[in-house]
């Protein structure tokens, strides 16, 4: 409403001072303004989004084009600023008016608002340049243009090459004057200063890194969380439940595997699996997520669309001991395996919600008094939560004590992940409860281990 309000009054001063015909030559020049300003902005976040991205995921022409811009980065990001204030200069300058008239009003006078002993002059001529160089450039260029070039980084790229050109014309234009020589030397002299001192060593957020890792491996568990019940002779129920999300690269077998030396298998089995077309994930996990986390309480997002399930199969294969004469199946490697490749295409994405549990005989875990025992995961892929607990059954006499956490890393110790693992324990787990833990975003290709010492009441 306030920009028809703008335009109108623009309309009846252009009018008034110059005509008509006038109006449309500057409507035309301020419209070709705005419109290079917004693929400027639009540029600007399309080249911040993609310059950390992989050049061969781009097009021959989008590759093209963020080469020519990487070269001169910082030149770049400046002579775009150039041109953004010249192009409001501009505006300015065609906006600019001795009068202001309103429709079926007339000629505006200034306001005078006496304060006291004293009297102000208020111009509307001030107050409409004001608003018409602020207002549309940020509803109109601005706002729009960042919104555009975040959300479609590829085609605003090429669209707006002619504008990349424009810029380097400008940027050479304000180089060759030494317009920006002041702004290099200011800065030079407030980054030598103690306050501004380049300190820039920033690990990757956990959600920036899981994302990024989500990409590169093509899957990652949304959740992951196993529970673990230890029986008064060390055998063991174990219960596993995940939501796996598949992106870009096509596949068709996914599995894990868990084992107990010095035990052996007795059952195991899936409860529940279910397979969901899904949506890509996009510049930001959360919004997927929020979608993941309804598959994991067996709700079907709208956004989703069940797979037959005729076109997948579940695997419980057991594994056996290794290096012994007459091994034991000691663990199971369970999982799926699918007909055909998914995700079918690459713009698309699949996801699986599962529930499985597993038996172990006697032996599984140490039970004994004083005796140390231990359990770990290791994680090869991306996960956003993983989720430990380890129950007895109600009366049980056994209590664990000393809990260590350790995490390596291809054998070595990672201090880092050891202490987020440290952490993630919760001291007080709860009646029946011997350890519980709640670990975000493990580093793939770590194992996080808790050992024990057992004690066991009379």
């Amino acid at each position: 409403m306030l920009i028809l309000v703008l335009l109108s009054v623009w309309f009846a001063t252009v009018r008034v001072h110059f005509g008509w015909e006038h109006f449309v030559l500057d409507l035309l020049g301020i419209s070709a303004l705005l419109t290079i300003l917004f693929l400027a902005e639009a540029l600007e976040l399309a080249y911040a989004f993609l310059s950390d991205k992989n050049p061969d995921e781009f097009g021959e022409v989008e590759g093209e084009i963020m080469e020519d811009i990487r070269k001169k980065s910082d030149f770049f990001y400046e002579a775009r600023e150039w041109l953004a204030i010249m192009i409001i200069v501009l505006i300015t300058l065609m906006a600019e008016t001795d009068a202001i008239y309103v429709p079926f009003f007339g000629k505006l006078p200034n306001l005078t608002v006496p304060l006291g002993v004293l009297t102000f002059s208020i111009k509307f001529t001030v107050i409409f340049s004001l608003l018409f160089t602020t207002l549309p450039v940020i509803w109109i260029a601005q706002g729009p243009g960042k919104k555009v070039g975040l959300a479609s980084s590829l085609k605003v790229l090429v669209s707006t090459r002619w504008v990349w050109w424009l810029v380097k014309q400008v940027g050479d234009f304000v180089e060759q004057t030494g317009l920006s020589a002041p702004a290099t030397v200011m800065a030079r002299w407030l980054l030598a200063t103690k306050k501004f001192s380049p300190n820039e060593n920033f690990g990757p957020s956990d959600q920036g890194f899981f994302l990024a890792c989500l990409q590169r491996y093509g899957l990652a568990l949304h959740d992951l969380s196993i529970t673990v019940t230890v029986h008064e002779d060390g055998s063991c129920h174990v219960r596993h439940k995940f939501v796996l999300y598949l992106v870009r690269y096509p596949r068709t077998t996914y599995s894990r595997q868990i084992r107990f030396v010095g035990s052996e298998i007795e059952s195991a089995e899936f409860l529940s699996l279910k397979g969901y077309e899904s949506p890509v994930v996009g510049r930001k996990y959360e919004d997927i997520g929020k979608l993941l986390d309804q598959i994991s309480e067996g709700i079907c997002p709208d956004k989703f669309k069940n797979i037959v399930q005729e076109r997948w199969y579940r695997n419980n294969d057991r594994v056996k001991e290794e290096n012994k004469e007459n091994p034991k199946e000691d663990g199971v490697r369970f999982g799926l395996t699918t007909w055909d490749p998914v995700p079918s295409k690459v713009d698309s994405a699949c996801a699986f919600a599962a529930e499985w549990i597993g038996a172990w005989k006697q032996g599984a875990f140490k039970v004994g008094n004083d005796e140390e025992d231990w359990f770990q995961s290791r994680f090869d892929y991306p996960c956003r939560s993983y989720q430990l607990q380890i129950l007895t059954d109600s009366g049980s006499k056994i209590f664990l004590s000393h809990i260590l956490a350790e995490a390596t890393l291809m054998g070595n110790p990672h201090t880092g992940e050891q202490q987020r693992l440290d952490d993630a324990r919760k001291k007080d787990g709860g009646q029946n409860t011997l350890l519980s833990a709640v670990l975000n975003y493990p580093l793939p290709g770590t194992n996080y281990k808790y050992s024990w010492k057992v004690i066991r009441s009379e």
